[in-house]
């Protein structure tokens, strides 16, 4: 039998700056780890390069999440709970169009979906317009931001950039990011030192012109054929005979 070879990239530490520690980790055998195992340790690895950013975890479910929890603690701070329910409220009153689904209340974020967060990015500027007075952080400056990170989102769904598309995309990060931590920071244990924030802001317009658009680099479609021909089909089977059942589902 043919043996199998793996590799692994493991953390080790990490210090300040771009660079990164890592472990590497040759395996040959994968199910005897800790016997084949062979570790080699390489200095001022650049992670960055080796990690190409993914719109969906980045974005979907990274900046705009904390963006959106940010954004709770700050009408938390107003007026308690009063604003979280009133932002709810004005989030359920935009009327309805085509795609546009909303879950009943916000509430516990961490369960929120790709899809949720997609939805509410549509309409989370609306929702905030005017929704309080005074206050350190206003109400304009947090519209603004949602506004810029709007106009970011759709320049990174393109399919082709140009030399001049990228500059203006470039720029539009940057805005966007030197508000994210000017308005957030106070609010933020790490000062908003997250990686994903250095990787988009330094890494996402390199990544474009070295690899092509950000759609063909993203996970989101194979996470989403997994959850059509595996997961739904899994949920309509009597799990047993598992294999069967899903082949003649999705044949």
């Amino acid at each position: 039998m043919a043996k199998e070879r793996s590799i692994l990239c493991i953390p080790l530490k990490i210090p300040s700056g771009n660079f990164r520690k890592y472990l590497y980790i040759s395996v040959m055998n994968f199910k005897d780890v800790n016997f084949y195992a062979r570790i080699i340790c390489f200095r001022n690895l650049n992670i960055y390069k080796v990690c190409i950013p993914d719109r969906m975890h980045y974005i979907d479910l990274g900046l705009f999440k904390y963006q959106l929890e940010f954004t709770q603690d700050i009408l938390k701070a107003v007026r308690e709970t009063e604003l979280q329910k009133k932002f709810d409220d004005q989030l359920h009153q935009i009327p309805r169009f085509p795609g546009l689904k909303l879950l009943h209340k916000l509430g516990h974020l961490n369960v929120l979906t790709t899809s949720d967060y997609r939805n509410i990015m549509k309409i989370a500027l609306f929702a905030l317009d005017e929704i309080f007075e005074g206050n350190e952080i206003t109400c304009k400056e947090l519209c603004e931001l949602y506004a810029k990170f709007s106009k970011m989102y759709i320049m990174s769904k393109k399919e082709m950039y140009t030399e001049k598309d990228l500059k203006i995309f470039e720029s539009a990060i940057i805005d966007w990011c030197i508000d994210f931590k000017k308005i957030f920071s106070p609010l933020s244990t790490t000062d908003c030192n997250f990686p994903k924030l250095h990787s988009w802001r330094y890494h996402a317009v390199p990544a474009i012109r070295k690899y092509g658009a950000l759609n063909g680099l993203s996970t989101e479609t194979y996470e989403t054929l997994h959850k059509s021909y595996v997961k739904t089909p899994y949920r309509l089977s009597n799990r047993k005979d598992i294999m069967r059942q899903l082949v003649n589902t999705v044949s």
